[in-house]
């Protein structure tokens, strides 16, 4: 007897769409953010950045005057060494950093908040 397996593929999530799912989540609970444009261009050889804090999270919102600052990962992305400092940085001064990896993630932290 013939046996006819069907390969899955597990389809993976790309960081942007992990982020704009937060974003809508985010508008949809009228909670203040923005996303944190970050990045470089090549200009004559050389990368210019668009942002003068490197590691700054991905997106930040303010809910009740606090500091929240998401940074965006996937399942299996990791934290680089301006980001690690940056966040203590920001931990430091009062704030809460988060790597979020889902927007099951981002609703735990919010969810927890509002109780």
């Amino acid at each position: 007897m013939l046996k006819i397996t069907k390969k899955v593929t597990k389809q993976k999530v790309s960081e942007s769409d992990i982020q704009n799912s937060i974003l809508q989540y985010l508008k949809l609970k009228k909670i203040f953010h923005y996303r944190q444009n970050s990045g470089a261009v090549k200009v004559d050889n050389r990368f210019l950045r668009s942002t003068s804090i490197n590691g700054i999270p991905d997106i930040v919102c303010i809910l009740e005057g606090i500091y929240i600052g998401l940074e965006v990962k996937t399942a299996t992305g990791r934290l680089n060494d301006n980001q690690i400092e940056t966040h203590r940085k920001i931990i430091g001064a009062g704030g809460l950093v988060y790597v979020v990896r889902s927007l099951n993630d981002v609703k735990a932290i919010f969810e927890k908040s509002n109780k």
